[in-house]
């Protein structure tokens, strides 16, 4: 039985004790949350921009338990601890738990029967290292009970699949637990029932198995289905089935059951083929996503990571990766959305960089971290690559070098070897052993750029390397796609998938991927803003800092509230869409010569409102899948320039800045194939409210689109209004947030919020009960109001 207790939370800041029960001060709470959203930043905290100028904090989370009657089995199920949580029941510490992913606790000899049972879980976020991992649990929590002693494991039916001849070969797979601690080789057969369901939950094959269960904790009992009639899941049509797994016994008692999503795909890999899915050749063009969600955190629900996957997909990309485990709600947007996906299971592993990355408890947790990550991960078909390692120095054999790449490798096969595995590795500072190992003298080299100077002339990368990528299906290269064409000769069975490339040299990354068989794939870094250090801020030498500096990344095509930057059109004409082009504006008062940086995005901007240079020159970039642009300002013909590949779909002008409008004309073998304008908008004038989907089950999210807009309803993208929403009927507004990098506005806990380029963003929750209206309404200084109706199921 299965139950999800994620709501009826109490959490109290700071060391609380649970010996008397919940503090009367505790406040009430659902899950997930993430606290430091109710944060002020703290612009001295030790590790800065790396955990967006947020404190440590500590916290206790507590609820009662539901009253169980009498069972064999009971089991916590605990996503998403942001850094380190003890798990205490009634007083009593039953599990210590850190790192994402699902964590199962049993509870089975501490839960008391028939009595109050008082859950607390201690959480304590650390000064992140890194990225951003937020503080409190960012997933939820759920309670499985088990009547019998035989159960079926926790993640322990999921589904492989492979086409052949036409038809579908179905294997499920049911891991079933013995929890009695008997020798389980006298026991009597048992019944195993498996149900395959499709997309509308309708009956499409059922197969029934006895099966022996033999002298160990754990069976593994397979069931084999063919099937002629069936869909696959792809990117296209990312169509998905279900199968329900009974258990029971010789008498037909039912000793227990559990579901499992899963689509129809193949997997292979080929020299000559690279990926091969449902027997097509596949190559992933794709981009980097770091698992927070902007305003709501490192919080995950189904609706905001649909939300948020859904417009990354619409740029043009067929990927994504995650450095990191993502809770289940993204796995499963995921799979509805249509992005196949690599995940890498591991940031470090025992080499780190900061005190809380991972690498303290790598050695003594690896194995069950493996486990745990792998079992779920093999449900989803989107899950298309498993990646050992964001970041590891090892694969440059240092510490247990490639040792622990084999042992990691052979975990993970051992648990599911349906999917590829990557080892990714980037281009090292070497050190000085590894330099005069290779014959290199070391002795005038001062700095790290000489040092890396005189490692490429050796190929350390090349030979230190070579061990951990062994171990692999795919070698993963982190910003090196100019070593796509020469590894294709030097090392020719050796497949490589890009998994990480400057936004600034995507164009050159994604044409070498394209050129080179051996690759699989590429991703660029990365595809929305997360909170965090600034990598894509571009500095200008001498300029003036601003009095606070940004806490978001700046290198995404999306903002942090996933709107469209130049950079994401850009993005979707590099990957094929011809008919897309746009207008962007160099930041004319953007002074200075920039400095270099390899994440550094370019000041460009979809605006043509520009007071403080009137009768200036502007340059003016148009980005187009045609390979010719005309460019009209007020109807007249500034020019025309080339586009296309040879210029990297970049038309560029130059043209005196008065208010008006530019239209931008592309041309394909001499015909029309995009048309775009940008026009001077007017002054603010009214707050309008949109929704791509506007129902929503009780306790979901709602995200309601905010823009303020000139008389024409254009939106205005320099507006500096405040906005403040109120929300009636059966819902309430949980979030309220913009994309401002330098933003001091908390994102929970207010109703007004200062627009960035003149949207934001708010989430609503759904109420269960009432009349399943809610009425949302936003209001700004001087501003006509906007109004939006939304339902709850």
């Amino acid at each position: 039985m299965f139950t999800d207790i994620s709501t009826g939370w109490k959490y109290a800041e700071g060391a609380v004790s649970d010996a008397i029960g919940i503090p009367e001060s505790a406040t009430d709470v659902d899950l997930p949350v993430d606290l430091l959203r109710y944060k002020n930043r703290n612009y001295h905290a030790a590790l800065g921009a790396y955990g967006s100028y947020y404190d440590a904090v500590s916290a206790v989370f507590f609820r009662y338990l539901p009253r169980l009657q009498k069972c064999a089995r009971i089991v916590l199920e605990i996503e998403g601890v942001c850094g380190f949580a003890d798990v205490r029941l009634n007083g009593a510490v039953v599990a210590h738990i850190t790192g994402g992913g699902k964590h199962y606790v049993d509870i089975s000899d501490t839960y008391a029967f028939g009595a109050t049972n008082l859950l607390a879980l201690c959480v304590t976020a650390p000064q992140m290292a890194g990225k951003y991992t937020g503080a409190g649990i960012c997933g939820g929590v759920r309670l499985h009970t088990h009547a019998q002693p035989l159960f079926v494991k926790e993640d322990g039916v999921f589904v492989t699949t492979r086409l052949e001849s036409g038809k579908a070969l179905v294997s499920v797979h049911a891991e079933i637990g013995d929890g009695t601690g008997e020798a389980c080789a006298a026991r009597k057969t048992v019944t195993v029932e498996a149900v395959l369901k499709n997309a509308r939950g309708k009956k499409t094959a059922r197969k029934v198995k006895k099966y022996k269960l033999k002298n160990t904790y754990v069976n593994t009992c397979e069931i084999p289905f063919k099937i002629k009639r069936y869909y696959t899941w792809t990117v296209e049509d990312p169509y998905l089935y279900s199968v329900c797994v009974t258990l029971t016994d010789e008498t037909g008692a039912v000793l227990d059951s559990a579901e499992a999503p899963f689509g129809i795909v193949s997997r292979q890999l080929s020299p000559s083929r690279g990926l091969v899915l449902c027997g097509r050749s596949v190559t992933l063009k794709g981009a980097v996503v770091q698992p927070d969600n902007g305003i709501l955190g490192a919080e995950s629900t189904f609706a905001v990571e649909e939300y948020k996957l859904r417009r990354i997909k619409e740029i043009g990309y067929n990927a994504v990766r995650y450095p990191s485990v993502p809770c289940e709600a993204a796995l499963d947007a995921l799979d509805a959305v249509g992005l196949m996906a690599e995940v890498d299971l591991f940031g470090t592993w025992g080499q780190g960089r900061f005190p809380y990355d991972g690498h303290a408890e790598f050695a003594a947790s690896w194995a069950n971290d493996c486990e745990r990550f792998v079992c779920q991960l093999r449900k989803h078909p989107s899950v298309v690559l498993y990646g050992l390692n964001d970041d590891a120095e090892e694969t440059y054999e240092r510490g247990e070098g490639s040792r622990t790449a084999a042992m990691l490798a052979e975990a993970v096969r051992s648990i599911d070897d349906s999917r590829p595995i990557v080892i990714n590795a980037c281009e090292r500072v070497p050190l000085k052993r590894e330099l005069e190992q290779a014959g290199i003298k070391t002795a005038k080299i001062d700095d790290e750029a000489a040092a890396v100077s005189a490692g490429r002339e050796k190929d350390l990368f090349g030979t230190l390397t070579e061990a951990s990528f062994a171990c692999a299906d795919i070698a993963g290269y982190a910003y090196l796609y100019p070593r796509y064409a020469s590894d294709r000769t030097d090392r020719p069975d050796r497949l490589i998938v890009g998994t990480a490339s400057y936004a600034s040299r995507a164009f050159e990354a994604f044409e070498e991927c394209e050129k080179n068989s051996n690759v699989v794939g590429e991703f660029l870094y990365c595809a929305a803003d997360y909170l965090g250090y600034p990598l894509g801020k571009q500095t200008f030498n001498g300029e003036q800092l601003k009095l606070l500096p940004p806490h978001t990344s700046l290198c995404g095509d999306l903002d942090l509230i996933y709107n469209r930057k130049p950079a994401a059109y850009y993005r979707s004409i590099m990957l094929g869409n011809r008919a897309q082009s746009c207008i962007a504006v160099s930041d004319p008062e953007a002074e200075g010569e920039p400095e270099k940086a390899g994440h550094a995005v370019r000041r460009v901007h979809n605006l043509w409102n520009w007071p403080h240079s009137l009768g200036k020159p502007i340059a003016i970039e148009v980005y187009s899948g045609g390979e010719v642009v005309a460019l009209y300002r007020d109807g007249k013909l500034i020019g025309r320039r080339l586009a296309g590949k040879v210029n990297k779909h970049v038309a560029t002008f130059k043209t005196d800045y008065y208010p008006g409008t530019l239209e931008a004309v592309s041309y394909h073998k001499g015909r029309e194939c995009s048309r775009v304008q940008l026009e001077s908008v007017t002054s603010p004038r009214a707050v309008k409210l949109s929704c791509d989907r506007k129902s929503r089950g009780a306790g979901e999210l709602i995200l309601v689109e905010i823009a303020v807009t000139d008389k024409e309803g254009r939106v205005v993208p320099y507006a500096a209004r405040e906005v403040e929403l109120t929300v009636s009927g059966d819902g309430e507004l949980y979030a309220l947030g913009s994309a401002d990098p330098e933003s001091q506005t908390r994102t929970g806990g207010s109703s007004v919020c200062p627009v960035y380029e003149g949207r934001a963003l708010a989430a609503i929750k759904t109420k269960a009960g009432g009349e399943g209206k809610i009425a949302v309404r936003a209001t700004g200084d001087g501003l006509l109001s906007g109004k939006i109706t939304l339902k709850v199921k």
